[in-house]
């Protein structure tokens, strides 16, 4: 019977080593770090543009010459007297230079923003998600009480095949959830807790095509997807002090505990699955049988 409060009890798995913990720590922090999950979108862009703007209202060259009278006393030299008699000459061309320099480095900047934000797309797609599965599969074994080894966390990537199926089933997956999410949020919600166990099952058996893998969560979460929205949701509290922490709480407690409750998660409803002849065992590795 499905129970949130024992699903969430893995902190004996977590911490029953420093190996253990700090293999926990390093699998969602390099997970967190290829996703762009830990930093924050700086809008360099838009700070520029108002600083562009500021710099035209201001009198940039008055600060310029104040700097450089600050310095003149530091070092003995006459800056000042200097300063005041070019003062006229400078002012406004010194504004008008700094901000056409300004201007400059924001239309650079613009035509860095998409080719960055499309990279950042690819890495997310062509590492991050078959980098999910092979964590997936690290954290199934930790349940278990296993050795996790370099294999397990790039299982992903292990051949030429089973890495064009999981970044299929995958990518298929992020694809369906986001069209389901432009039509109406609930569906895509919905469709969202659907799919959670394509990467558990990726995690196992690489092998499988992408719409056997997307068939088998969809049959494996049926009558459960509120109970996991449920058990994601209840981490609320945690998520919000991890944003205060500047996400150090998540690095070293939230993100290995949330992903430790999922594999939890998981190997309930495969066991459910198997025991209601939902999915057959032998199409999955006996890794995370319970």
């Amino acid at each position: 019977m499905w129970n949130r409060k024992e699903l969430k009890k893995c902190d004996s798995k977590i911490y029953a080593s420093w190996q253990t913990y700090f293999l926990c720590v390093g699998l969602s922090f390099v997970y967190q770090f290829i996703m762009g999950i830990l930093f924050e979108e700086i809008p360099v862009v838009e700070f520029l543009e108002k600083l562009t703007e500021e710099v035209t209202k201001l009198h940039v060259w008055h600060v310029i010459k104040h700097l450089l009278i600050f310095f003149g006393e530091v070092v003995k030299f006459p800056f000042e007297g200097l300063m005041e008699s070019f003062t006229p000459i400078v002012k406004g061309e010194t504004a008008l230079t700094f901000a056409v320099f300004m201007e400059g480095i924001r239309h650079a900047l613009l035509h860095m923003v998409l080719p960055a934000h499309l990279l950042h797309l690819a890495v997310e797609f062509l590492v991050g998600l078959p980098y999910e599965v092979g964590m997936n599969r690290s954290y199934l074994k930790i349940r278990k009480g296993e050795n996790v080894n370099i294999a397990d966390t790039v299982h992903g990537f292990k051949s030429l095949k089973a890495y064009h199926n999981v970044l299929f089933a995958q990518v298929m997956r992020e694809v369906l959830t986001f069209i389901f999410k432009l039509l109406l949020f609930v569906p895509g919600v919905r469709h969202h807790y659907e799919l959670f166990c394509v990467p558990f099952i990726l995690a196992e058996n690489p092998n499988l095509s992408w719409r056997h893998v997307h068939h088998m969560s969809e049959e494996m979460t049926h009558g459960y997807k509120w109970e996991l929205f449920k058990l994601e949701y209840s981490f609320l509290g945690w998520m919000l002090l991890d944003a205060l922490t500047f996400h150090l709480l998540g690095i070293f407690y939230l993100k290995p505990r949330m992903h430790a409750t999922f594999a939890e998660a998981y190997a309930f409803l495969r066991k459910n699955a198997i025991e209601k002849g939902i999915v057959e065992e032998e199409e999955l590795s006996p890794l995370a049988s319970v």
